[in-house]
């Protein structure tokens, strides 16, 4: 019974950790949004999706670059059809 005991300690403290750091995140994340401060990233992702959605390569302006060559998000793919 210690035996197992001990070995979900770790388990433990690895999902404590991420746990708390997801909260703290997400906090700091929502305060520079609601501070109007992500309006550059959200400016990429909002012209990456665009362009996807007109069947073109997402090419960012502002920095001349191909979007996924930069930033891999597979999810922008899932998201074009919406």
């Amino acid at each position: 019974m210690t035996w197992a005991r001990s070995n979900r300690l770790p388990v433990v403290v690895v999902w404590t950790a991420s746990l708390v750091y997801a909260v703290i995140a997400s906090f700091f994340s929502l305060r520079k949004h609601d501070n109007f401060l992500s309006y550059f990233d959200l400016a990429n992702f909002d012209q990456a999706l665009w362009l996807l959605a007109q069947g073109e390569e997402p090419f960012i302006t502002q920095h001349g670059r191909h979007l996924l060559r930069d930033h891999f998000d597979p999810t922008i793919l899932l998201l074009t059809p919406i």
